[in-house]
Order: structure tokens, then sequence, then C-alpha cells
């Protein structure tokens, strides 16, 4: 569905490439996306960009302070957020800006609380930064060189920024293969000890976390997550490959059972292949993975055919959209299932033109989990497409509804903003798709095979 939004100032300045986005919401507040950085045909934003999904409302909000370092205006950069409610901040990492890349890493006060208001005007916008950006100078900060293109936004669920790989100068990566992790609450950077065949030096890849089980009454963080890295380049080469990163975390013995703080964290790299590719019309063996790509986006969201009585760990569906290869800018759609061991070209694009996003890179995206009025109260839904699906945003009844008739639905979105096609043009446009339409059917024709599948 592509996002209609209004702005105070001229359309072209929410136009952007580069930056990367962000879901501020809790439960019962209206949805918010924060959008970092990038760059426009002038120069690098210093802005920020805040846009109400459910209005379509875009407002810009400046960081404090008379004077800002020109240094924390950046694109291509990687980017999190930690804390709670009450002490919110954003970490930005590397970018680069027109003269070089980086290396630093900046701390972002930020007061969210604001935002739960049904009118939202410039005003307050003007207090979503709580302080001045600050640049952090991590004690080993030269363990990391200066990089781009590394990742978007990868944090763990224990508040640390992880990346790996990244561009160095042009179309060249930095030479390093190691996995590399910024410990936020620590302000240190240390280096992941991993085994296995890591992805060869790259830029432009894809990498996305594995989500925690919104089924799960566990509050507690999980010891073993995994990372998704899917494509990239290096050079004029662009790459198809796919990886999974598996991290453990092993507690020295005197610490207490909730502490962090001195933690081992131990990877082993996985490749990742498919077996039977397939498309949604059913020809088994018709499609391949997705063609080899750079710049793209995508997100993951918990495989709709996992069974916690079966599978030994999560398992993920890890969805790839458009991006860049040899043959220009992409806008094409699939996503990879664990349990399946699958690619699917996600069907039904040819018919929502419309709506579809143009072909583009670098465009910022995020995933987000929402709770809206069940669609299949009005019509069903069964392809996951940029289609005009309607959701309804709302929580509180509609005409003519009642309490007892209101039937709310988790539903997992993928948002994307802005990018860049091959003539340079730079897009403001925003688009959101839900991952979850074509769940129940899958579910309905669950093959006996899958729940015996295990990993």
């Amino acid at each position: 569905q592509k996002i209609a939004s209004t702005h105070s100032g001229k359309v072209s300045a929410s136009a952007r490439v580069g930056h990367t986005a962000h879901f501020l919401c809790e439960i019962e507040k209206p949805p918010w996306i924060l959008l970092v950085g990038g760059a426009n045909r002038a120069s690098c934003c210093s802005n920020y960009l805040l846009l109400n999904l459910r209005t379509g409302t875009l407002f810009s909000a400046v960081p404090l302070g008379s004077y800002v370092d020109p240094l924390f205006a950046r694109y291509e950069h990687a980017s999190a957020l930690c804390g709670n409610e009450v002490s919110l901040a954003l970490v930005l990492f590397g970018g680069a800006n027109q003269d070089s890349p980086f290396r630093d890493v900046w701390s972002v006060p930020i007061d969210a609380s604001l935002l739960s208001s049904e009118c939202i005007t410039e005003l307050t916008v003007s207090d979503f930064f709580a302080a001045t950006p600050s640049r952090i100078q991590p004690g080993n900060a030269d363990s990391v060189s200066e990089r781009t293109q590394h990742t978007s936004s990868c944090l763990t669920e224990f508040h640390e920024l992880l990346v790996f790989a990244g561009g160095a100068l042009g179309c060249t990566p930095v030479d390093d293969t190691k996995v590399h992790m910024y410990k936020i609450k620590e302000k240190k950077w240390i280096t992941v000890e991993t085994e296995g065949c890591a992805p060869s030096p790259r830029m432009g890849h894809l990498m996305l976390c594995q989500p925690p089980d919104p089924r799960s009454e566990s509050k507690r963080a999980s010891d073993v997550s995994s990372f998704f890295v899917h494509g990239g380049m290096a050079g004029e080469e662009f790459f198809d490959d796919f990886y999974r990163l598996e991290l453990h975390r092993v507690k020295a013995p005197f610490l207490q059972s909730d502490a962090t703080v001195g933690d081992q964290v131990k990877g082993t790299w996985h490749v990742v292949r498919a077996t039977s590719p397939t498309d949604q019309s059913g020809d088994t063996g018709s499609l391949s993975q997705p063609p080899p790509r750079a710049a793209h986006g995508g997100g993951v969201i918990v495989s709709p055919l996992f069974r916690q009585q079966v599978h030994c760990r999560l398992m993920c569906r890890v969805f790839v959209f458009g991006g860049l290869n040899s043959s220009g800018p992409l806008n094409d759609f699939y996503y990879y299932d664990e349990v399946a061991c699958q690619w699917v070209r996600l069907s039904g694009l040819a018919s929502t033109i419309k709506t579809l996003p143009s072909p583009r890179m670098d465009f910022a995206f995020t995933t987000l989990r929402m709770k809206i009025r069940d669609p299949a109260r009005k019509k069903a839904c069964v392809t996951a497409t940029f289609s005009e699906f309607e959701a309804d945003w709302e929580t509180s009844p509609a005409e003519g509804d009642t309490n007892e008739d209101v039937s709310m639905i988790w539903r997992n979105f993928l948002f994307i903003h802005g990018g860049m096609n091959a003539g340079q043009n730079i897009f403001g446009d925003a688009y959101i798709c839900c991952l979850d339409e074509q769940q129940a059917e899958e579910e309905k024709k669950l093959p006996e095979e899958n729940s015996e599948r295990t990993s």
C-alpha cells in the first residue's frame, strides 16, 4: 500500500537515499516511523523525518543545539534504537559524507513519549530530541575501520550493534570478514570469535536479525540468536549467496543469571541452501533463488510453518525486496522459509503495478508489528505483495461496530521509504506491505513432511 503523506514543506523535503528507518510505537499508541540521515542531491541530511503511519503526516525534526557537528550528517550508516520509553537513544555507526567514510559512534537521546498524543504539531516535534547528539569515543575504537554500506540496523536482544564487512572507497569493500559487536551499554567494541565458512568481503549486503517469537511468554532474551546475510557486491561482482550467523552466549560462572557484561559471544556461519524452489502458482522448480543484488532491503518474521514442539530452534521467513544488480535497479520480491527450505517469488505483482514500488536501491526499510482490525471481516487477501491491502490502523470500533464485534489481530509489515533509481532520481515516497496475508492458507495445506522436518 502506498502511503499518502502530507508535509508542511515542499514535497521534495522527504526525498533521500542511504537513510535508515525505525518503528516507534507501543501498544495503544499511534504508529510512527523515524527516518534517520541519508542524502539528497544537494548534501547529506542532518534532519530526521517522523512519519505517522495512520495519518500520513510527515514532520522534520532537527537535533538540539545551536551548532551540530557537520560530521553528524551522513548516509549509508548503521543505526539502532536502544533503551525504553523513559530513556531512549538512537545509536549511529559509520556511514559516509561527500568526503570520506566514518568509523565513529554517535548517541542521540530522544523523547518518543511526545508522539503518544493524537495532536502532534511542529512545535511538539521540536522537543523530540532530548539532548544534543554526542560523539562516543570507545576505548578500543581503532578495532573497527571506516566503512559504509555495512548494514542498516542489526541490533541484538542485549542492545548490541552487529557489524559485518562494508565498503571502503567506491565499490571496494573493506578487507575485513570479522564480526564486530558494539556493546552500547559498555560503550566498547568486541570481536566475535566465529567458525564455519564466512562470507567473502562485500558491501551493500542485507543483514537482518531474527525477531523474538511473539507467541513466547518468556521475556528473557535468548542465549542463541540468528542473523541473516544476503547478497552484496565487491567491485563489479554482485552476490546471490545466503548465510545464517548463529550467535551463542556463554556466561562466566561468577556472573549472576541476568548479567550480560562479561558474556562470551561466539558465532558459527552456516551457508543457507534452498531445495525445490517454487512460486505461488505451484510450479515446482520453475524459479531459482533471487538474482544477485546489493543495496536491497527486507525483513524477518517467524515462519508460520514453525512448530515449537517439532523444531529445535526458532525458524524464520526472510524477505528480500529490490536493490541493484548488473541489469539496474530492481523491484522484485522474494522470501525464504527455513522450514520449507525454499525460495518463493511472491506472485500478483503484475496486477498491482499502480502500487508496486518502482525499481530502487539504497532505500530505508524496517519491519514492524501492529494490531489492526481483522481484514477477514472485509475481504480475504492471501497474497503478500505491495498491493492495496485494506489494513485498518484504528484501534477503536468503526461506525456501526460494537466492542463485541471488533476483532483485532497482530500483523507483521515491511515499510520502505525513498531510495534512488538508475537515473539518480531520488524518491520521497513510502510503502507498507503486510507479510502475513498468506499465512492462513499455508497453514491449511501444511504438508506432513514439514511437520517432520527438524533443524
